[in-house]
């Protein structure tokens, strides 16, 4: 506890870390069963204590065995027999100790070695197969585009949807525009895990998206001509206008109607790795019944312990392989849309070979996404041709900016056309324009 209170201090920006300072910090900032336990632990005395007889190197080993013990101690508590396999666990860390015992429930109910696979005529009962699918159990949750979404069949659980994009693109303003409209659309729960922004950034972008693309064209708003920008939410140094209040409680009232709480999860990484992410989708699956989740941003330098070298490609898609077969239909049966970091390179033609060595990464990947801005010499008249959703030709604005969404892999569909989006990131808000074609690099 007095661990992770550090670690909130240190995001908000305290410097010291004193009594005075965490004692204001408790009373502000946690809740009354928080504050009961800080006190029951006795309040400042015991961190004192610690710092004078604690390496400050070794912080991360002590954590852990912190995980450690207080893991065995609740196995104790509901029964395991922990005094009889002492002489398998002791040497164990926090992560082995998990494995392990995750290894004993497991083997306890995988009888699928029981007996031999089962091997049917394939020309058995195919109605049922059709039967089945014209019930819509093939249909995935769809995304916020009608285009793509016709391209791609929507995100279907037991499958991973990827969308890479280089630093800076645009993934989050994407996954933000794509996934959340529907997921409070449906009524369909998702926890959002990211290791890059913190929680009131993605407050921020969801209220920006209620207020940009649903409060404004409602009744009270509308024909005023109002609008909430991102870039107020960082440079609002007078405050904001009375206007913006005014969308910000509205969208805020919006959202608190219409939306269970309980629905939309959020958990921003202290550090990130593929098993902490898929330790956290098997406890949702399994406690919470989530079938949709958001991993926010997956790159080869952020799994902990981990440097861009041959070994990290290799760690790295060795943990798509281990979220793959968490998530895919004959386990848990759930759908994990990823965001990809892109090495910095200019090319127009993007699929897989744009990225790179960790291309590897995309192979238990049902669907593979890669955005890119239109450039400023591909617009105006001639520059793209693009087909409208009546295949009609459409001609964008020079003045507008757009997004190029390649689809290269697709176990559902196509992978011929690009989709090509109308954006404004300031305002989270996303237009179809139509399809296109774009010529490979050579």
């Amino acid at each position: 506890m007095y661990y992770q209170i550090y670690i909130s201090m240190d995001k908000r920006g305290y410097e010291i870390f004193d009594a005075l300072s965490v004692d204001t910090f408790v009373n502000d900032s946690l809740n009354a069963k928080g504050q009961e336990l800080y006190h029951s632990y006795g309040d400042f005395a015991p961190i004192g204590t610690m710092i004078d007889i604690i390496e400050d190197s070794n912080i991360q080993e002590y954590y852990n065995n912190v995980l450690r013990y207080s893991a065995i101690f609740r196995l104790k508590a509901i029964g395991f027999d922990i005094r009889g396999r002492w002489e398998e666990i002791q040497k164990l860390d926090y992560k082995q100790l998990s494995d392990f015992f995750e290894g004993l429930v497991n083997d306890v109910f995988n009888d699928i070695n029981m007996e031999e696979d089962e091997v049917v005529n394939l020309t058995d009962d195919i109605r049922s197969v059709w039967e089945e699918a014209d019930k819509g159990v093939n249909v995935g949750l769809p995304v916020n585009s009608k285009l793509l979404n016709n391209i791609i069949k929507g995100q279907v659980t037991g499958h991973i949807t990827l969308l890479a994009g280089k630093s800076g693109v645009g993934k989050s303003f994407l996954t933000t525009c794509l996934t959340l409209p529907m997921h409070m659309r449906h009524d369909e729960p998702v926890l959002i895990m990211c290791n890059e922004e913190d929680v009131a950034v993605w407050k921020m972008q969801m209220t920006i998206w209620i207020a940009n693309n649903y409060i404004i064209h409602t009744k009270k708003f509308k024909g005023r001509g109002l609008s909430l920008l991102k870039e107020r939410y960082y440079d609002s140094q007078g405050g904001f206008t009375k206007d913006e209040w005014e969308l910000i409680d509205a969208s805020i009232e919006w959202l608190e109607k219409q939306i269970d709480a309980d629905k939309i999860k959020f958990v921003s990484f202290n550090s990130f790795s593929m098993d902490k992410a898929i330790g956290l989708i098997k406890k949702y699956i399994t406690q919470r019944n989530f079938k949709y989740f958001i991993l926010d941003t997956l790159k080869v330098d952020n799994d902990v312990g981990s440097k861009a070298n041959d070994l990290a490609w290799l760690h790295l898609q060795q943990g798509m392989v281990k979220l793959y077969n968490v998530i895919k239909k004959s386990n848990k049966d759930a759908h994990v849309w990823v965001t990809y970091q892109l090495k910095k390179e200019n090319r127009r033609y993007l699929d897989m070979e744009s990225l790179g060595m960790s291309k590897n990464v995309v192979d238990v990947v049902s669907t593979l996404i890669l955005a890119r801005n239109v450039y400023d010499s591909e617009k105006g008249d001639n520059k793209l041709s693009i087909r409208g959703d009546k295949n009609q030709p459409v001609i964008i604005n020079e003045n507008s900016d757009y997004m190029l969404l390649f689809v290269d892999k697709n176990r559902r569909g196509s992978t011929n056309d690009v989709v090509v989006l109308k954006v404004d990131k300031n305002k989270n808000i996303i237009e179809d324009m139509g399809l296109t074609r774009i010529e490979e690099d050579f």
